[in-house]
């Protein structure tokens, strides 16, 4: 998957996994010495503080480095080899503060020009390959006094704006919120709305989050919700990161285990994995890019599954990844190539940027994830296979598991990825109950296994969608 001139160049930052590698670069490789190469087509800088990927499939980097700032774009190509990548600078002053997607994948950026006496940059859309600079209410932009530190998207026509203000040239210092309602037309300025939002202490901080009618904020002493009666505390935490999920639930990172609010207040902690694999529809619910998963465009999750892996969970397999560094984005395009940056928390962790280009592997569709049967009958299901990242080598279909008194046949056994192979199910006199079965789909090394649970009932009545059963009686 990766060109031998790469492995030769950096040994110590290659790690070859069973499902994939990881490679540091494009454009930039470390020598075992600590030397830096650039590449002369594209001169990334040394320290890459933050990588983005849109919702238009273009991968950004922020970095620093020999006294200056750079904003960037790369184009990988989709191969897992680093000899074709292209980079271009868009901007080779701008330090990013704060960044967000909006709902059509545009991607929203604030910073600061400089690195010694940094200037404010107003919040910024681009469109396309064009940058748009919004006005928010405040008359000392390009400003050494006002910088913006958080951006949340909450939907179609609405983002908030989390800005801090020093007390250069007599203004007051503090944070405050800015709400901007854009009437759906990113490049028309004429029909913005823009609202303040004060706090009742002093801040020189923040994060801040909206959705279904809700506004909380966070900093260093809480979580806030803000209500008629002003704002109210609704954990005493320091708040890195406010994640609103479904139905008015908020998901609050602090460098912990999450912490979970309910709509009514009561809160509860839960490790991500557990989150992820045990609460799926809930993590799914969330739309805000955040540092404790990634929701890629097939809806599975990526996430820290510990300190030295990754996972990836699309709801019955789970996949880990060795992984160099711990914390931070993770960033998966559309080529299913996972991108990170040094965790900027921890400040002893090298600022590499990282790209996992996971091994061509397959998958399998297996319909329902309850399979019914009664106790003397036949019934079959269909199992589909598919293609990742050109696949092609054949694929072993083996059950597992069945209960007893059940037998289960696969026509065929042995099929291509793109294929579809029968699982015919005949029980004789099976008792009544549900058991987990696997169905493993082997290939070469690649092994995986989906659960699917099996019911014996007294009675199955298809329903108007072949896919869907009812069940009378029984478990």
């Amino acid at each position: 998957l990766f060109d031998p001139f790469t492995f030769e160049l950096v040994p110590e930052t290659e790690i070859p996994a069973a499902n994939g590698v990881w490679v540091t670069g494009p454009n930039w490789l470390h020598y075992p010495d600590g030397r830096t190469r650039l590449f002369t087509d594209a001169p990334f800088l040394s320290q890459v503080h933050e990588v983005i990927v849109d919702g238009h499939g273009t991968v950004w980097v922020n970095s620093l480095g020999n006294g200056s700032a750079a904003l960037q774009t790369l184009d990988d190509r989709g191969t897992g080899t680093t000899k074709d990548d292209r980079g271009f600078i868009v901007d080779q002053s701008l330090s990013v503060t704060a960044a967000a997607l909006a709902f059509n994948g545009d991607l929203w950026l604030a910073g600061e020009f400089g690195l010694r006496f940094s200037e404010g940059l107003p919040p910024r859309r681009y469109v396309g390959n064009q940058a748009y600079d919004y006005h928010p209410p405040d008359e000392t932009w390009p400003s050494l006094a006002t910088a913006i530190r958080d951006i949340y998207v909450e939907d179609e026509r609405h983002t908030w704006f989390v800005f801090v203000r020093n007390s250069f040239a007599g203004e007051e210092a503090g944070a405050g919120i800015w709400s901007l309602d854009d009437g759906g037309t990113p490049t028309d300025f004429g029909d913005d709305v823009w609202t303040t939002y004060g706090l009742d202490w002093q801040a020189n901080d923040g994060v801040v989050a909206a959705r279904d009618g809700r506004l909380w904020f966070g900093d260093a002493t809480g979580v806030y919700l803000y209500t008629k009666e002003g704002w109210q505390r609704l954990a005493q935490v320091g708040a890195r990161e406010l994640v609103p999920a479904a139905n008015g639930t908020l998901v609050v990172n602090d460098g912990s285990d999450p912490l979970i609010i309910a709509p009514d207040g009561r809160s509860r902690r839960r490790p991500v994995a557990d989150l992820v694999q045990q609460e799926l529809p809930l993590v799914r619910s969330t739309t805000a890019r955040n540092q404790l998963w990634h929701i890629a465009l097939d809806g599975a999750v990526w996430y820290w599954h510990d300190y030295n892996s990754l996972g990836r969970y699309d709801g019955r397999v789970l996949q880990t990844f060795p992984s160099p560094i711990y914390g931070g984005y993770i960033e998966v395009d559309r080529n299913n190539h996972a991108w990170l940056a040094g965790n900027a928390a921890d400040p002893w962790q090298a600022r590499d940027l990282w790209r996992l280009s996971p091994r061509p592997t397959f998958d399998l569709d297996v319909g329902p994830s309850t399979w019914f049967i009664e106790p003397n009958e036949s019934r079959s299901y269909s199992v589909v296979t598919s293609s990742i990242s050109g696949y092609a080598k054949p694929i072993d279909l083996v059950l597992e598991g069945l209960p007893q008194n059940v037998l289960g046949i696969i026509d065929p056994a042995t099929i291509q990825p793109g294929g579809t192979a029968t699982i015919t199910l005949t029980s004789t006199g099976a008792p009544l109950g549900t058991t987990v079965i696997a169905l493993g789909g082997r290939s070469g090394e690649t092994r995986k296994t989906w659960k699917i649970a099996l019911s014996v009932v007294d009675q199955v009545e298809t329903a108007w969608l072949p896919a869907l059963y009812s069940t009378a009686g029984g478990d």
